[in-house]
């Protein structure tokens, strides 16, 4: 009886041996025709910077070796989440990655979840400054106009989660920036992609150098330093744009009434023109190389190069002229 267990025991370990041997040689057969052979270990979760995520950024490689994780840095698997939100990748699809990318013959396992969580890492930018960003944005915008500005902030994210990769920010308003209600998004972008974005609404408030009537300025009336001033009035709600003093010239009239302290603005001014209805001009009537002259008095108002029906004083006639200076209307035959 001992005998036969003895038998037993001792063919049990000869045939165990066999079969380590016959593994130990497969190995070493597989080894030599497609080179080493690898595990990768899947994490269950994983933070990533972004925007790109890898696939040797997802696994651990069994036994480690730096140049097949070099491989697996090389292969896209997809653009990461937003700043601080996650994205699920199955452990199919990244079979299917490493198909196409021909590395599954160099993988005897892959061990892991079925699905990989993927968290972008994140920092935040605190409501300070979104707002001080947007402000050196306005000042930017206006740097080149003689405008004084106030921001009053209506809503503003109190804090948003950006990449803590280097990024690029870029502002996009709703339509052009103005004296008033204004939303501009701030888009946080890596390599040319929108990371993440925030809304800041905001009024704007407007200040400028405008002019100001001194005194009673009836209608058709020349400005003037005598009738005009300047000071610092706020212009967000103004219905149209106030005269600047740059812009104060002889050439510019009164189209209405203006009481004294009003502030003066486009709608309220015209350009004075070269002749007015009922000024006495002269008609220069020109037939071939013969030129007559008359007068005449004008029917209506005009600027050069304009054409004004004139009342011939000598034909007692109304004639359509050209204005070719201030005073002198020309009609050719």
């Amino acid at each position: 009886m001992i005998n036969f267990i003895k038998r037993i025991v001792h063919g049990s370990c000869a045939s165990a041996f066999k079969w380590l041997l016959v593994f130990a040689i497969q190995g070493a057969f597989i080894s030599t025709c497609f080179g080493q052979i690898y595990t990768l270990e899947i994490r269950r979760y994983t933070k990533v910077v972004g925007p790109r995520i890898v696939l040797g950024k997802l696994c651990k490689v069994v036994p480690d070796s730096r140049e097949f994780s070099e491989e697996l840095d090389r292969i896209f698997v997809g653009r990461s989440a937003p700043p601080s939100e996650s994205k699920d990748i199955t452990l199919s699809f990244l079979k299917l990655k490493l198909r196409a990318a021909g590395l599954l013959k160099k993988i005897r396992r892959i061990n892991g979840p079925k699905i990989i969580r993927v968290t972008t890492a994140h920092k935040d930018i605190t409501r300070l400054k979104l707002k001080e960003a947007v402000a050196a944005y306005i000042g930017r915008e206006f740097s080149s106009k003689n405008i004084e500005w106030k921001l009053d902030f209506q809503r503003v994210p109190e804090k948003c989660a950006v990449p803590v990769s280097k990024f690029e920010l870029e502002f996009k308003p709703q339509g052009k920036i103005k004296s008033g209600y204004n939303v501009v998004s701030l888009l946080f972008k890596t390599d040319g992609v929108i990371a993440s974005r925030a809304k800041v609404a905001f009024k704007l408030k407007t200040y400028q150098n405008v002019a100001v009537a001194l005194k009673r300025i009836p209608i058709r009336t020349i400005l003037n330093r005598d009738a005009v001033g300047f000071e610092l009035r706020e212009t967000t709600h103004m219905a149209s744009a106030p005269i600047r003093e740059d812009e104060l010239t002889d050439s510019l009239q009164t189209r209405v009434f203006i009481s004294k302290g009003k502030v003066l603005h486009s709608k309220m001014v015209e350009k004075k023109p070269l002749i007015s209805k009922g000024d006495k001009v002269r008609l220069k009537v020109k037939a071939g190389s013969v030129i007559l002259t008359s007068n005449a008095i004008a029917q209506e108002s005009g600027f050069q190069r304009n054409w004004i029906r004139v009342w011939n004083i000598k034909t007692r006639r109304v004639v359509k002229g050209q204005i070719m200076a201030k005073g002198e209307v020309w009609l050719e035959l």
